[in-house]
């Protein structure tokens, strides 16, 4: 019986330790993460609620940093040549939102899809293509080929792609530059 009892006290103890709000509800959790990347790979990204800010830097590799609901399980992984990452665990409302930062070398492809999450890109000078249901996504760089759609956020590209494709449904769209093909709708 004394046992139990210096048990239960352990346990209450511990549970009044702990780092969680009020509430029941643990805040975001950090997230760390890279991989080794060839120059000109492929990233795949996705995040369905929140931000993603990707970077093109004059390195070989991906660096991923941010926060996530706690509930989430940050995946990624892949070859030398492609990599595939973002949370996984059900993302539905704001209370799931993750805010991704990920830095690939600027002559990677990257591909990256949403449903409610602002997407900025930046730095890169291959190939681009970024999607989005109702959030907000810009473009800024030297990318040679871009397609962009966001069905109801607006769409922001500038700078001087090869090809440029864009869409959307009610979203506004934006383009600073030019292009040799264009197509927008």
């Amino acid at each position: 019986m004394r046992t139990r009892m210096l048990m239960a006290a352990i346990v209450v103890s511990l549970g009044m330790a702990s780092s969680t709000p009020l509430g029941g509800q643990a805040g975001p959790q950090r997230i760390a993460r890279g991989w080794a990347l060839a120059p000109t790979g492929l990233v795949k990204i996705h995040n369905y609620v929140g931000r993603v800010r990707v970077i093109g830097w004059a390195r070989d590799s991906v660096d991923v940093t941010g926060t996530a609901a706690q509930h989430l399980e940050f995946i990624g992984g892949g070859t030398r040549d492609a990599i595939k990452l973002g949370p996984d665990g059900g993302q539905r409302d704001p209370r799931d939102a993750a805010d991704l930062v990920v830095r690939v070398p600027a002559g990677a492809t990257v591909s990256v899809r949403g449903a409610s999450t602002d997407i900025d890109v930046e730095g890169l000078v291959n190939a681009v293509d970024v999607s989005t249901v109702s959030g907000r996504i810009s473009v800024r760089g030297g990318a040679q080929s871009i397609t962009v759609e966001s069905m109801d956020g607006a769409v922001v590209v500038s700078g001087s792609p090869t090809v440029l494709r864009g869409r959307t449904a009610s979203g506004t769209f934006s383009f600073d530059g030019t292009a040799v093909d264009l197509s927008v709708r």
